[in-house]
Parts: C-alpha cells; sequence; structure tokens
C-alpha cells in the first residue's frame, strides 16, 4: 500500500522545485530590469545563472570570445520638420 505513495511524492516533491525555482526566476529578472543593470555584465553567479536561462547576454568580449559591439550614438536634437503639402 506505501508504493502507491511513493510516485505520488516524488511527483509532489519535482513540482515544487519547478515552482520554487520559476518564482527565484521571476525574481531575479525583476530586481535586475528595476535596477536597469541589463547592459552590465551580472554583478552576481546568481544574476549570471538568471541570465544563462532566459538567454539574456551582455556582449562585453570576456565571457564569449566575440568582438564588443561600438556603442550607437542616437541623436538628441529633434529630428528637422518638414512641410508637406
Amino acid at each position: 500500500m506505501t508504493m502507491h505513495w511513493i510516485p505520488l511524492i516524488i511527483a509532489a516533491i519535482i513540482g515544487i522545485s519547478i515552482v520554487y525555482g520559476f518564482a527565484v526566476l521571476v525574481i531575479s529578472i525583476r530586481r535586475e530590469d528595476k535596477a536597469m543593470s541589463l547592459r552590465q555584465k551580472p554583478a552576481t553567479s546568481f544574476n549570471w545563472m538568471t541570465r544563462m536561462v532566459t538567454g539574456c547576454h551582455t556582449r562585453d568580449g570576456s565571457s564569449s570570445g566575440a568582438p564588443s559591439l561600438p556603442e550607437r550614438d542616437v541623436p538628441i536634437a529633434v529630428a528637422p520638420h518638414y512641410a508637406t503639402r
């Protein structure tokens, strides 16, 4: 009779682990997004692991061996207004 409970207990442990891992992942993503630190290298190994799981990587050249891309200059001035007929 106890053999029927073993798969249920294992499934419950796996399910709780997945829900816990997802919650931790969401909290980490929200924390980094709120700090606006997604363009920099991850500050901790936990943030690095979160970025690896989600696929959000920075292009700095030190971690992947790829050359870094130059920053794009965004014009700050107002675009000229052209008269239309």
